[in-house]
């Protein structure tokens, strides 16, 4: 292939040439059929040059029409038919044994060896017979053989042709080494720079090269499609990164396999993947997306890979004249907005959506040196015994008075920390703070309370966690029976052997763990065997229909026999009126913590 290209190489090179060799092979042979004119040689060998530059002219004029290989022929065979002519007009001089050579030499240049010796053999025939031919018109006999003059020049033709043969090619070969490991660098630079080595697809600096191409002609109409791995990190934990790479590799073979004419597939990033469609409306973009989705589940196929794949995709309009860093960040934005909210559709961009986005990416930033500067505050909530009416705990509850947007509560700020890997830093920020304010609390309350935090399951999951909390209990001289850890029941979808370890070893220490939000999830009664739980927190979403659903109410009665067969502590969260309250308190349940008896307040607002 390389040496191919070479070989066209040097063919364009030559056709180049050919407009500017021909006008000198016009201008040879009409300057010898001037000399012709005026010397005794026969006139008919002015007719014929005449008739050769007119050939010549012929193709100078039409040169834009002839073809490359026309043009090589006759970059080749000028030179002969002029030496040709120079025999027949001038017998046998130096001049047309010179232009022999140069024939030689352009065609051994130009010619692959093999047509190139053909070349030399037919030259060498000319040679003779031409040569035949003058020396009977010079000397009237008809051996030549005895002439010591044409046996020099036969032997220095042949030499020539030896000598040409050999160095040109010995130079073609060497030129050849070079070009091709010339151009195995350049190659590799270029996939390199523009090719995604995994998959084998465009790189995103393929994509915005592909975007600047067609941007101002054929996107006119067309779209920009997103599409994410949505549990890439889940497969690289449960079965390692080998598999996470087939898993990468199969996807995109799919996407090949299944390409549009009018599709630019490429991989810009771990497991984002972008389409570029071109000339499609909407109507016919989602039924394509559709197809797509539907083709992955059927035909994705990885060896011992049990886990089902499944994607998060956006898509963004782009328009003639559109900015390209612009376009490919509205259709990230749209995923990042997917990715976010764990959007199971297609998310298309919008100005709306692109608010949200930009303050959501705004919020990770505050938020970011909110942490490193420890600009967290916490508010108390009171957890009481509705039948003696006296306090039993309180729940540390997280705010963060943001500079820019105010008090932000913990359900919008927290699902973010966890996004950028700060969860870690944000619950010892919280559980130093917490504890920090026990004795207060206490001392408010003229009795030792138990004090509930919230635990994110990547703090919990951390290897320092035990370490930590221990080590702070101990500062602030804080006995672990009156520590309860709260872990939200939708958290533990996820867990894993590490959470169920560290729940087993807090326990071990002294401290309790509740289940928050119980009932939400799909194996409530599932949690209440793995787990070693000591409490578990009613949802609010049963209390605000205590009195709507009958069918609601059964199940928070089954809920509360649960806690009493299970020998658990039960805390209804939520509870914002005296009916809801006496239900509660009638069905068993005495722990209430809601705004009926107190809202969070700061410490030093805390009763």
């Amino acid at each position: 292939m390389i040496r191919k290209n070479y070989n066209n190489m040097i063919l364009n090179r030559a056709e180049k040439s050919f407009d500017k060799i021909i006008p000198f092979a016009i201008i040879a042979s009409w300057i010898s059929a001037l000399v012709i004119y005026f010397s005794k040689i026969p006139k008919y060998f002015v007719y014929l040059d005449i008739i050769l530059g007119l050939g010549f002219v012929y193709m100078l004029i039409r040169r834009k029409n002839l073809s490359m290989e026309t043009k090589i022929m006759m970059t080749v065979l000028m030179p002969i038919l002029i030496g040709i002519f120079s025999f027949l007009d001038g017998a046998f001089t130096s001049s047309a044994i010179t232009l022999f050579m140069l024939s030689e030499s352009v065609a051994v240049l130009l010619l692959s060896k093999k047509k190139s010796l053909i070349l030399s053999s037919v030259l060498i025939g000319v040679f003779l017979s031409l040569w035949f031919i003058s020396f009977n018109e010079l000397f009237g006999t008809t051996n030549p053989m005895g002439n010591a003059k044409w046996i020099v020049q036969f032997i220095t033709f042949v030499f020539f042709i030896i000598v040409i043969h050999i160095l040109i090619f010995n130079i073609r070969n060497y030129l050849l080494e070079n070009i091709i490991e010339l151009e195995d660098k350049v190659e590799l630079t270029y996939k390199l720079a523009y090719f995604d080595s995994l998959t084998g697809l465009a790189n995103l600096a393929m994509l915005k090269k592909h975007l600047n191409e067609c941007i101002n002609t054929s996107l006119e109409g067309g779209y920009i499609v997103s599409i994410s791995l949505k549990n890439l990190n889940l497969i690289n934990s449960i079965y390692g990164n080998a598999m996470g790479d087939k898993v990468l590799i199969e996807v995109a073979n799919l996407l090949i396999q299944m390409k549009d004419t009018s599709e630019f597939i490429s991989r810009v990033s771990g497991n984002d993947f972008v389409i570029c469609v071109e000339n499609v409306n909407k109507y016919d973009l989602l039924k394509r997306l559709r197809y797509l989705k539907e083709e992955f589940y059927k035909q994705f196929n990885v060896s011992n890979m049990q886990k089902k794949v499944e994607f998060y995709i956006s898509y963004s309009k782009c328009k003639t004249n559109d900015d390209i860093e612009e376009c490919y960040n509205k259709a990230m934005l749209a995923l990042t907005y997917a990715k976010s909210h764990d959007v199971p559709y297609f998310v298309a961009y919008g100005q709306t959506l692109d608010d949200i986005v930009r303050y959501e990416e705004t919020l990770k930033e505050e938020l970011k040196i909110a942490v490193s500067l420890n600009e967290f505050e916490l508010y108390y909530q009171n957890k009481i015994n509705a039948k003696t009416g006296l306090i039993k705990g309180v729940e540390a509850l997280a705010r963060w008075n943001s500079k820019s947007f105010g008090i932000i509560g913990p359900n919008e700020f927290i699902p973010i920390i966890e996004k950028i890997n700060m969860a870690v830093a944000f619950g010892e920020i919280i559980i130093r703070k917490a504890f920090s304010d026990y004795a207060e609390l206490c001392k408010k309350t003229n009795k030792k309370i138990t004090l509930s935090i919230n635990i994110s399951p990547l703090h919990l999951s951390s290897d320092k966690f035990i370490t930590f909390i221990t080590t702070v209990s101990k500062e602030f001289d804080i006995d672990p029976k009156y520590i309860i850890l709260e872990i939200t029941e939708v958290s533990l979808l996820k867990s894993n052997d590490i959470i169920i370890d560290r729940i087993r070893d807090l326990r071990e220490l002294g401290f309790s763990i509740s289940l928050d939000d119980f009932g939400t999830g799909y194996s409530s009664l599932n949690y209440l065997n793995k787990f070693d739980i000591d409490e578990i927190k009613i949802d609010k979403s049963f209390i605000d229909q205590i009195t709507d659903s009958n069918k609601n109410n059964a199940l928070l009665k089954t809920i509360i026999n649960l806690s009493k067969e299970y020998n658990l502590d039960l805390v209804a969260e939520g509870v914002e009126t005296k009916e809801q309250c006496d239900y509660l308190v009638e069905l068993g349940c005495y722990v209430i913590q809601g705004y009926y008896f107190s809202k969070p307040e700061p410490l030093g607002n805390s009763k």
